[in-house]
């Protein structure tokens, strides 16, 4: 008795997790296209930003990163995949090769949790272009 009911409350936790991941993990874009447009916005946003890192930090890559992860592939920030063709738009916009940006985008999750800058930053870019993306459109 006490089994069937634990099998049933499993199975209630493994529906509910599903739709909760369906709501988080759903991306907001799917066009690798955008990119570029995307970039552009980015670096008049972060012009906008006191403090900003420089275009020559890795920081100002990093941040934008972490908004084009939340905008086309959030399950990457929890370890999981990159959606296919992703990395490679990232590689030939920043000049670097694929390895590179999977390097830069290790550590993502660990520095917008214990960075306050970082995560300021990441906040403010990803509203404003969140903002954008929705204003144009874009899918």
């Amino acid at each position: 008795m006490e089994t069937i009911k634990n099998l049933q409350e499993l199975s209630e936790l493994r529906q509910r997790i599903e739709i909760l991941e369906s709501k988080i993990l759903k991306p907001q874009l799917t066009d690798l296209q955008h990119i570029p447009l995307l970039y552009n916005w980015f670096e008049v946003i972060a012009n906008e930003i006191q403090d900003f890192p420089g275009k020559d930090n890795t920081e100002y890559r990093q941040v934008f990163l972490y908004c084009i992860l939340i905008l086309y592939c959030p399950r990457a920030l929890a370890d999981d995949f990159l959606i296919r063709g992703l990395r490679q738009s990232l590689a030939i916009l920043f000049g670097l090769s694929p390895s590179h940006i999977s390097n830069l985008m290790k550590n993502l999750t660990f520095y917008y949790e214990k960075y306050t800058k970082f995560r300021g930053n990441c906040d403010v870019v990803l509203a404003e272009m969140q903002f954008k993306v929705e204003m144009e459109g874009l899918k």
